[in-house]
């Protein structure tokens, strides 16, 4: 299918629910756990604004974050983290980081005790606010700028259950530094209602390629606050490709079996592409007009999971540190596909368990009652053809109680393959997939 429009939207929606049995935390004497707070020897706790983090024993960031690009460094670090845990052998994956981090950041606003060292640890955040939240803020004016040669924005909002309470300083932290709209709704008595509310901000946010993200049974009397973050990219390819030269083509799955797809194919002489090889992978970059932003394509010289097992920050950092203007004979398939994604146990299994328990301490976000995540569910949607890109994705996370030469490089992408879409300016990975069939 062609398109003549190039969308990426993804939707990250947490939603907050209160505790059956709801207490009041004093932030100054309670731990975690529940233990009292007079022993100066607790090297556990954190203190309640995150900050200190040098005095917490299992808090285990890898570097300092003091700017957006090293907080682009550890999103990164998270990215392919997840795609370990999402990739499938014989599945199409496709998912965005940047939007789960971001979410999943607002939540970790309210984080307390061990519940934020956990969220800390896997997030890749710093525990110092005043840092974090000057990157958030940097985050948004990157990603909001406008441009003639593409649409990228981002959007945040919550949504608190009617009379509902939000500590002030948890309320200002998402305005201030999130930039996030809020709006109380009666989650208990219009659950259908709070969410053509919700799905309204989410369809106007993504261009209306992402809808019913909520439905009416995913609230109730319990529901308490729902977090919504959305991310819209709107690009042609720099050089497209001509759709009078696509044909079928055969494409090799990872189970030894073939099938016949639409394959698109670009080759001019004075058009050199930035590419890079080692003795395992092709890495080619495509990029979007304006040059800002660009598809990183790694196609495997073996099978793509050989490829995943040694896939991470430092092996792709490698690969486009040696790129090299080439002259490159393209052949890449039109592929679209979709997928839903449960992330609760890969956040868990990744070191957050505590979060998603009735021990979680959220109690930054509300001192009325006590809070945890109950399920993270992520879908996404990605179609590329000869002028761009369109995708889309959608998260919901639910808190209940309790190489050169004379010839040209030949890039055939006729078997499964890893890629990413980057803001080359700051390096953040915006999605992340890989085709295992274009067919599906």
């Amino acid at each position: 299918m062609v398109l003549s429009m190039k969308i990426i939207a993804i939707i990250t929606v947490l939603v907050v629910v209160s505790a059956s049995a709801v207490y009041l935390v004093n932030e100054n004497s309670v731990t975690d756990d529940g233990s009292d707070d007079q022993d100066s020897d607790n090297q556990n706790e954190i203190p309640d604004n995150h900050e200190n983090p040098d005095d917490i024993v299992n808090f285990t960031a890898k570097e300092p974050i003091e700017t957006v690009f090293d907080l682009v460094n550890s999103s990164n670090d998270f990215t392919f983290d997840m795609y370990r845990h999402l990739a499938n052998a014989d599945e199409n994956v496709f998912f965005s980081p940047y939007s789960i981090t971001t979410a999943m950041g607002m939540a970790f606003e309210g984080a307390r005790g061990e519940t934020a060292v956990e969220m800390a640890n896997v997030l890749n955040f710093t525990l110092d606010d005043e840092a974090r939240w000057e990157i958030m803020m940097e985050f948004q004016n990157y990603f909001n700028n406008e441009n003639a040669s593409y649409n990228l924005s981002t959007a945040n909002a919550f949504w608190l259950s009617q009379d509902g309470e939000l500590r002030e300083d948890y309320r200002s932290a998402l305005i201030s530094y999130y930039l996030a709209y809020g709006e109380e709704l009666d989650f208990a008595g219009d659950p259908g209602g709070s969410a053509d509310t919700i799905n309204g901000w989410v369809e106007n946010n993504t261009n209306g390629k992402i809808q019913d993200i909520i439905s009416e049974n995913d609230i109730n009397a319990l529901t308490y606050l729902i977090l919504t973050n959305a991310i819209y990219f709107r690009a042609n390819w720099k050089y497209q490709f001509d759709s009078n030269a696509t044909e079928n083509r055969t494409f090799y799955l990872s189970n030894g079996e073939s099938v016949e797809t639409e394959t698109m194919h670009l080759h001019d002489e004075d058009i050199e592409f930035n590419y890079s090889s080692n003795s395992d992978v092709q890495m080619l970059q495509l990029p979007y007009m304006g040059s800002e932003l660009s598809m990183y394509i790694l196609l495997p010289k073996d099978n793509v999971s050989a490829l995943e097992s040694r896939l991470d920050s430092t092996y792709v950092s490698r690969l486009k540190d040696n790129l090299t203007s080439e002259d490159v004979n393209i052949y890449l398939p039109k592929f679209t596909f979709e997928n839903q994604y449960e992330l609760k146990n890969s956040l868990a299994s990744m070191g957050m368990p505590g979060a998603f328990s009735s021990d979680a301490n959220f109690s930054g976000i509300t001192d009325s009652t006590s809070l945890h995540i109950d399920s993270v569910i992520h879908q996404s949607f990605i179609d590329v053809n000869e002028e761009g890109t369109e995708a889309a994705a959608a998260t919901v996370v639910l808190m209940t109680f309790g190489v050169n030469s004379d010839q040209p490089i030949s890039f055939t992408a006729n078997h499964p393959f890893i890629f990413f879409i980057q803001h080359e300016e700051t390096g953040q990975i915006l999605f992340m997939g890989k085709l295992e069939n274009p067919t599906a």
